[in-house]
């Protein structure tokens, strides 16, 4: 075997898995953005399971928000002087046993605090995200774009003019 199959072998070895924990840091963002639109489609619901008013519906709402915004500076300085990869593991442990919490919530109550112990998961694992994803020129370029995205950034087609309902 030449030194040029060697090598372009050990290089795709190497690519894989940079793709594959780019999709679960794209997923994992995912998740935690789509919480609040989950919750906010799912408000009604919620208050008639509940019984609860519209204050402590908007305190289900706005308890992971808050937690969120708040923290989110100090997830990326615990990443920075902890490591990415332990804050992001512990964002989404974080992330994960609070959003069994609200699954089993037996009161509104408990619920908010739930939610609120996500928007601290989320701080978490939000921040670490961006800064696991390499310092290579094109990759770090492409990893901005789909972490800013959501998705693909070959997904994005960028149109002039009115969308027809086809688009």
């Amino acid at each position: 075997m030449s030194n040029t199959a060697l090598l372009s072998g050990a290089a795709s070895a190497v690519v894989k898995p940079r793709w594959l924990s780019l999709v679960t840091l794209c997923l994992a963002i995912l998740v935690a953005q789509i919480d609040t639109a989950v919750v906010n489609l799912a408000t009604r619901p919620i208050g008639e399971y509940f019984a609860a008013g519209v204050g402590e519906l908007q305190w289900v709402i706005d308890s992971y928000n808050l937690v969120y915004a708040v923290l989110l500076l100090t997830g990326g300085l615990l990443a920075d002087l902890y490591g990415r990869r332990r804050i992001f593991m512990s964002g989404a442990a974080v992330f994960t046993v609070a959003s069994l919490l609200c699954a089993v919530a037996p009161s509104a109550s408990f619920l908010i605090g739930a939610r609120a112990f996500a928007g601290l998961g989320a701080a978490l694992l939000i921040p670490a995200s961006l800064g696991s994803s390499g310092s290579s020129g094109t990759i770090r370029m492409t990893v901005a774009a789909l972490w800013a995205s959501g998705r693909p950034a070959t997904a994005w087609r960028w149109r002039s003019g009115p969308r027809s309902a086809a688009c």
